[in-house]
């Protein structure tokens, strides 16, 4: 890893990771590589066993599931960043 970590502190976001050949997955890991902290979402339970092996390479971010064509999930992801984090830096 770069010794020069211009992320550091940073909170963001990740939207719609499923494997690790997403461009979401990528996103991710470029931002933790960085110094960054990671939260991630998904888009249902079916999905989870497939981004469940990414979570170690991103330091075990904080996930939840979000399907935007389900009234509430979005706001329920943006109440469970600001329960952990208190803000969020990008989304």
């Amino acid at each position: 890893m770069n010794s020069f970590l211009p992320l550091a502190g940073k909170k963001a976001l990740i939207t719609g990771i499923a494997n690790a050949d997403s461009i979401a997955y990528g996103c991710a890991k470029a931002f933790v590589d960085m110094g960054g902290e990671v939260a991630i979402t998904y888009q249902s339970a079916r999905s989870l066993p497939f981004i469940e092996p990414l979570l170690d390479g991103l330091n075990q971010p904080a996930h939840w599931p979000c399907d935007v064509r389900e009234e509430g999930s979005l706001e329920h992801v943006f109440d469970a960043v600001a329960a952990q984090w208190g803000r969020l830096d990008m989304a």
